[in-house]
């Protein structure tokens, strides 16, 4: 989706100018050349310009000195235009049936396949409309429409964990866990819809682009505040890591720990033992560090989630807790290994 030009700021406004000419200067030669553009709001102390047809300015981290600036082709002018439509629809969502809208919308934008439900749209990922909403803002915003029916009144904010979790919270919690009875009201089912389409954006919005990945580390903490509310967050978080070895770096015991509690209290459901088996490897190749980190926390802190093996008469037990493990529970708490793993599901959680 074009070339990137890296420039670094060492000085004042007036000695970077000296060295190459300013971001103004640049603008203003792209606009004589392209059809129009569209400036986005400053951020911190670097103007972050969209241009159509030309050249796409942001800061390229909080931690570095630098600007980056790349070029988008013409023909992604439109989508600059679109996404803006976008944009005001998930600051202010009207209602849970909007903003569910808005977000099916953005997922069929972000990728490329010919199925027309954002639910099951898979398809590949469009890079340079993932990086024109990542810069417009539209993961902060994503995330910001997903918590506010989350929040009860009277909490801290964003990220922060409630003291009194909404109500519309307690009851995705409720159904979310293996043990749940009855149905949820039509409103929370709502609700949940659009919740769950948002975290479905989320993970379009990374899947394959290390840079919005990066971008997304920063809100690792609030999406564990969404995980086992059935929203399909735990698919968003794993996204963030997924073949990521910078982000896979800063892995600690919190994050994993968080997802050894959830299958405690959830349920050993695939989409958090898949989260663990992704802290373990980038690209085929092992992350040491974070495997030590699972098997210890496994086996010193929650030893309860594992099986065990025995060799008795020449034949292979397992063995395993009845509460997790409910096909052993069944037959006293073991039985052979191959006969187990029959009735182990391919696509779920392991009887």
């Amino acid at each position: 989706s074009g070339r990137w030009i890296h420039f670094v700021r060492t000085g004042s406004d007036a000695g970077a100018r000296e060295k190459r000419p300013s971001l103004s200067e640049m603008s203003a030669k792209v606009t004589r050349a392209s059809v129009a553009r569209e400036e986005v709001e400053a951020a911190g102390a670097y103007t972050k310009l969209l241009v159509a047809g030309a050249l796409s300015a942001t800061v390229a981290s909080v931690d570095d000195n630098v600007v980056s600036l790349q070029r988008v082709p013409l023909e992604h002018y439109s989508d600059c235009l679109r996404s803006g439509e976008w944009l005001a629809a998930l600051r202010t969502p009207s209602d849970p049936k909007a903003l569910g809208r808005v977000a099916g919308e953005l997922i069929r934008f972000v990728t490329v396949s010919d199925n027309p439900d954002p639910l099951t749209r898979e398809g590949l990922p469009h890079a340079a409309r993932q990086l024109i909403l990542r810069q417009r803002g539209v993961l902060d915003l994503v995330l910001a429409a997903a918590e506010a029916p989350l929040t009860a009144a009277g909490a801290e904010g964003a990220g922060s964990e409630p003291s009194v979790p909404s109500k519309a919270q307690q009851e995705l919690s409720r159904s979310a866990s293996s043990m749940a009875t009855g149905a949820l009201s039509s409103s929370v089912k709502e609700m949940k819809r659009a919740l769950t389409l948002c975290m479905v954006l989320f993970r379009h919005l990374l899947r394959g682009h290390d840079a919005n990945k990066d971008y997304a580390m920063r809100f690792v903490p609030r999406l564990q505040l969404m995980l086992g509310l059935g929203i399909r967050s735990a698919g968003a978080l794993t996204e963030v890591f997924l073949e990521n070895e910078s982000v896979l770096k800063l892995v600690t015991d919190k994050h994993v720990a968080k997802f050894i509690s959830l299958i405690r209290e959830v349920g050993r459901q695939a989409r958090y033992t898949k989260f663990l088996t992704v802290l373990c490897q980038c690209g085929g190749l092992p992350i040491r560090v974070n495997q030590w980190r699972i098997c210890k926390m496994l086996v010193h802190e929650a030893p309860e989630l594992l099986t065990s093996l025995k060799l008795e008469a020449g034949r292979v037990l397992v063995s395993g807790d009845r509460q997790y493990f409910p096909v052993l529970g069944q037959v006293g708490g073991s039985m052979e290994l191959v006969e187990w793993l029959g009735h182990c599901p391919r696509d779920d959680t392991l009887g």
